[in-house]
């Protein structure tokens, strides 16, 4: 080979590896400090393994503060969720919150409360999204913390906080749908996708996971979903419902079925006592009973707790005249398993037939509902 041969080869390799894609990692961070050793890992957040916790931590490099300042330099072949973190005698001391490690010039900033990182496509989009939501979340925490400490907040005032905080949550949730429905090919809709999914119905939610899926084919947390809607999918609207047997507080075994077929209507009430949004949902379900108890409906009340005090404390304080039933078996209730629910309060309506009528109804629209019906 001549020697112009060799440089060409030579130059043309060198010329291919400065257009290599890769990253640099710097910035200033709260409670990082000079000489310490931060770690960059990854954040397997969305992989599972059997019993549910989540694979450990996989480390990608470290550095050494310097001036203040942190320092990586890597290459990634597609985006990954990272943390940056630090130990102090054995034990976690400061971490980051996450972001994507990939390719680009990636900039982090952190004071006591804000965080943000930007440089690169996902993390751009990631953080504009932050932006919108940063104000939104903010009223919520000075809404909840006046709500929790200020005993002196008449019935109505804290009813007018909870509406307050309510509308903030409401627009927070806005906010993640709109940036989810822009962002379906990749990862920031992905990671998304747990968040804002049961705003969806049961047949979207199935498209959207199937859509993952294919894209994303060992995603934990995809697989895990899309193996809780095809159960789901086996009792919503138009199914029959599907048969259980707890305890009522006295201890006697009851089976849903004892009910159903009792009554015209059955309005089945998934709920807990220490589930926060239960009280603004109580008010509905009190004033359809009183409505439409003589008139063939009856509300049965299936608990999630795992105390059977604070499950019969909750009943007696909130005034729950209807029957209630609970296997204390909390997130691995029958319920939850047989119709495959991922959040509380969750209304189910069933008619005497036994045919699902109504799921995930509004607690708002609860009475619109019934007097269709009675």
């Amino acid at each position: 080979m001549n020697n112009k041969l060799i440089l060409a080869t030579f130059m043309g390799g060198l010329l291919a590896s400065c257009h290599t894609p890769s990253y640099t990692l710097t910035g200033n961070l709260y409670g990082f400090n000079d000489g310490d050793t931060v770690y960059l890992s990854t954040l397997d957040q969305r992989n599972f393994n059997g019993d549910g916790k989540i694979y450990k931590d996989i480390l990608i490099d470290s550095c050494i503060v310097k001036n203040g300042q942190v320092y990586f330099e890597g290459r990634q072949d597609s985006a990954i969720q990272a943390v940056m973190k630090s130990y102090k005698n054995g034990e976690l001391n400061k971490f980051t919150q996450s972001f994507y490690l990939e390719n680009g010039n990636l900039v982090a900033k952190s004071d006591s409360i804000y965080w943000s990182l930007t440089g690169s496509t996902h993390n751009d989009i990631h953080q504009s999204m932050q932006d919108e939501l940063t104000p939104h979340l903010l009223k919520v925490w000075e809404l909840g913390t006046k709500l929790e400490e200020d005993t002196a907040l008449t019935h109505e005032e804290r009813k007018e906080y909870r509406e307050k905080i309510n509308e903030e949550l409401q627009k927070i949730k806005e906010i993640q749908k709109r940036y989810f429905e822009a962002n379906l090919d990749n990862p920031v809709g992905l990671d998304l996708f747990p968040v804002v999914r049961l705003q969806y119905d049961i047949r979207k939610q199935k498209e959207l996971v199937d859509h993952f899926h294919t894209l994303w084919p060992n995603d934990g947390f995809v697989a895990k979903d899309k193996e809780r809607i095809e159960k789901q999918l086996k009792s919503i609207v138009g199914e029959k419902f599907i048969d259980y047997t707890m305890q009522t507080p006295e201890g006697k075994e009851v089976k849903l079925s004892d009910y159903v077929s009792k009554n015209k209507y059955t309005l089945v009430d998934i709920w807990a006592s220490w589930c926060t949004p239960y009280p603004s949902v109580k008010p509905h379900l009190i004033a359809a009973y009183l409505t439409y108890k003589d008139k063939g409906l009856e509300i049965v009340g299936v608990s999630l707790d795992t105390d059977v005090t604070e499950w019969t404390s909750a009943i007696k304080e909130w005034g729950m005249s209807w029957p209630q039933i609970s296997d204390l078996k909390g997130w691995k209730s029958e319920a939850i398993k047989l119709y495959a629910i991922g959040s509380i309060p969750q209304l189910i309506l069933i008619d005497q037939n036994g045919t699902i009528i109504a799921r995930n109804i509004k607690h708002k629209n609860l009475m619109v509902e019934l007097k269709k019906l009675l």
